[in-house]
Order: structure tokens, then sequence, then C-alpha cells
């Protein structure tokens, strides 16, 4: 528990911020969060996708990253 937050809690305020964003999960919320992030910073497309890549890397060797508990 963090800050006293249960986690159906956070469950809901993840829920919330996936349906402002029109995504599915939290990999789709990544992506956009990284695509924000790069045109913020004004860097190339290519580093975007350098971070997307390397961020699924990480995903996928981690599959209990994604795990709603």
């Amino acid at each position: 528990m963090i800050l006293s937050a249960g986690t159906g809690t956070i469950c809901k305020h993840v829920q919330r911020i996936l349906i402002k964003l029109s995504v599915e999960n939290r990999t789709a919320a990544a992506a956009i969060a990284l695509a924000k992030l790069a045109d913020a910073k004004n860097e190339p497309s290519d580093t975007m996708m350098r971070l997307f890549h390397e961020s699924h890397r990480y995903i996928e060797s981690n599959p209990s990253f994604l795990k709603d508990s």
C-alpha cells in the first residue's frame, strides 16, 4: 500500500486514466506518454520509437509489469 491507497483505488484511478486517453491498456498509455515526451523535448521520432521498443522489450521480459492486481 502506497500513501494509504488500496489496490482497488489505484486500479480505479488507472481505469479512469485509460478511459481519458481512449486506450485499452497501460502499454498503449505508455506509448502515448512516450510520444508526448518526445514531442515536448522536440526529439526526432526515431528516438521516440527507440524508447517505445525498449519499453516493449522490458514489458516482454517482465510480464508481471502489466498484471492488474
